[in-house]
């Protein structure tokens, strides 16, 4: 295998080609051709950065465009209108308040800057122009806020959406709370004995519901009750009430690790499977306590593995069964939880704990 290149607009390009492709890329360059660099597109079309460069042929004329992925989505169509008003506006101002900033700004300290404020956000230090320490803060609000405003006055842009949308900015700014803090805070907020995907759905609910309101996310409220409580009926499928954090076990897994795992997440139900993720059985405390394993300081023996003591071809559901058909199929064969399987594989598990959420839901409901 061996590189080729090509200028383009000053762009450097590194194609890799090998005897197996139908282009050789430094054979094409030499003739005068206009290479397609099928490298490259494949290489683009798989790994996606922030800024690229995406170069294609079209009518025997080679073009590149740099194609900008920065800006951050939502959560509310107002903020993503805001963040590209403040995005244009920059472009359009920083060329007259710095022609050429690489002379007030070292590459060093702009790439410290970008992985600074991708760790910390809003509570970003940076280090701006001719070496001053700015706040996050201090800078978008009484440095950048003001060059937006001024290129955007220079594009033709109208007034009031230029004070609407940068006072989005500066609100958002001063009150610290971007779509991915109040993520933070509301995960937070919400009952520490939830699953995972209980508060995922919790999230996603208040989130909709916020969004349908199309407030800026600076002034949405934590979510409250109502926001947390299911809103299907109790004959509603199992997929909207599953966990599908999933821990899986193989049949050749020594129960003494296993047991350790179980004890250390609090977990009394675990699914068995195969290496394609097909159900194989089903290991419980219960089933381990019923081998003299005892919780705490005694151990497993060493030689029993998984298979030994899992319970076979256990009662399943799928994410279109009925919690009703749930509730008459765990009665039926007395357990607590029901593995829900979907196109032949482990999509997640259901327990009496997860029945008992809609239960209490529906009794408050009454």
């Amino acid at each position: 295998r061996y590189r080729s290149c090509l200028v383009i607009s000053g762009v450097l390009f590194w194609g890799t080609t090998s005897h197996t492709d139908p282009e050789n890329t430094q054979r094409s360059k030499e003739k005068g051709e206009i290479p397609k660099l099928v490298n490259l597109n494949v290489f683009n079309g798989s790994v996606f950065r922030w800024t690229r460069p995406c170069y294609g042929v079209f009518n025997g004329k080679a073009h590149l465009r740099i194609e900008n992925r920065l800006l951050p989505s939502g959560p509310t169509i107002t903020d993503e209108i805001a963040n590209a008003v403040f995005w244009t506006g920059l472009m359009n101002g920083m060329t007259k308040e710095f022609s050429d900033i690489s002379s007030r700004m070292k590459f060093e300290d702009a790439k410290i800057n970008v992985l600074k404020a991708a760790r910390y956000g809003l509570g970003t230090q940076f280090k701006w122009v001719d070496g001053q320490e700015i706040s996050a803060q201090d800078l978008i609000v009484n440095e950048l806020i003001p060059i937006a405003r001024q290129g955007l006055k220079k594009g033709g842009v109208h007034s009031d959406d230029i004070n609407g949308y940068l006072n989005i900015i500066k609100k958002r700014v001063t009150t610290g709370q971007t779509g991915s803090q109040w993520m933070f805070d509301a995960w937070s907020e919400l009952d520490s004995n939830e699953n995972a995907d209980t508060k995922t759905m919790m999230i996603t609910k208040a989130i909709l519901q916020r969004q349908n309101q199309n407030k800026p996310v600076h002034e949405w409220n934590m979510p409250g009750s109502d926001d947390t409580k299911p809103t299907q009926n109790v004959d509603d499928k199992v997929g909207n009430y599953m966990s599908s954090t999933l821990y899986s076990v193989e049949e050749d897994d020594l129960v003494q690790q296993v047991a350790f795992r179980m004890i250390k997440n609090n977990y009394n139900y675990v699914p068995v499977a195969d290496e394609q993720g097909k159900l194989k059985g089903l290991i419980t405390k219960a089933r381990i306590l019923e081998h003299k394993v005892i919780e705490g300081s005694q151990e497993v023996d060493e030689g029993i593995i998984v298979k030994d003591i899992m319970e076979i071809n256990p009662p399943t559901a799928d994410p279109s069964t009925s919690l009703s058909e749930v509730i008459r199929i765990m009665k039926e064969h007395k357990t607590k939880c029901l593995p829900v399987i979907h196109n032949e594989k482990i999509a997640g598990i259901i327990t009496e704990f997860d029945i008992m959420k809609v239960s209490e839901y529906l009794m408050e409901k009454k």
